[in-house]
């Protein structure tokens, strides 16, 4: 027996003692054991906890962003053999007003061919982009950003770009007006389409 062994064994149950101190060894053996099984509990649920948690967002938010590239170099990255599923995207910051609401948010411009291709969570995603993709002037919106507006699909919402767009009356802020055709929910919030 190893000597570690032995003095635990002879501190916890070789002496004789009272039987208030034999209990009172026992009841710290016991305490310790039942510590150490709840740590190992708490911590390999953390663990499961936070890996759940980052399969979700890296289901939505891409692993990478390249941005400002041009078709060269999209085919290149598209080429490469670590390089599993691409789709083009546009982004930018906007002015969604309906129903006298105004907020802030993003709009996302993808390409429906390509875009269930980069995510699972995509997919479901996929029937709703297509059918604004056949509509001019059509847009999906999460349920969050439809809410703050109180619009449902059917509905016209107005987007503004912060950019300015010159006319032969002036310089104005370039607008557009768009049909709400499909809400959906990502599972997050977020403020934009």
């Amino acid at each position: 027996m190893s000597l570690s062994r032995e003095l635990a064994w002879r501190y916890s149950f070789g002496v004789k003692r009272q039987g208030f101190a034999r209990l009172v060894s026992l009841v710290s053996i016991f305490g310790m054991g039942l510590g150490v099984a709840i740590l190992v509990v708490v911590l390999s649920v953390m663990n499961g906890f936070s890996r759940e948690i980052t399969d979700r967002v890296l289901a939505v938010v891409p692993h990478v962003m390249v941005s400002n590239l041009s078709a060269s170099g999209l085919e290149s990255i598209a080429a490469a053999p670590e390089v599993i599923a691409y789709s083009p995207i546009v982004t930018g910051q906007v002015l969604f007003q309906a129903n006298g609401s105004l907020t802030g948010g993003r709009v996302h411009g993808v390409d429906t061919a390509t875009f269930a291709s980069v995510s699972p969570w995509l997919k479901g995603l996929t029937e709703h982009l297509v059918q604004a993709d056949q509509q001019r002037y059509a847009v999906v919106l999460s349920e969050s950003l439809a809410s703050r507006l109180a619009v449902q699909p059917g509905d016209r919402i107005k987007v503004t770009l912060p950019s300015l767009a010159l006319s032969p009356f002036g310089v104005f802020p370039r607008s557009r007006s768009l049909t709400v055709v499909q809400l959906f929910s990502p599972g997050l919030n977020q403020s934009g389409p």
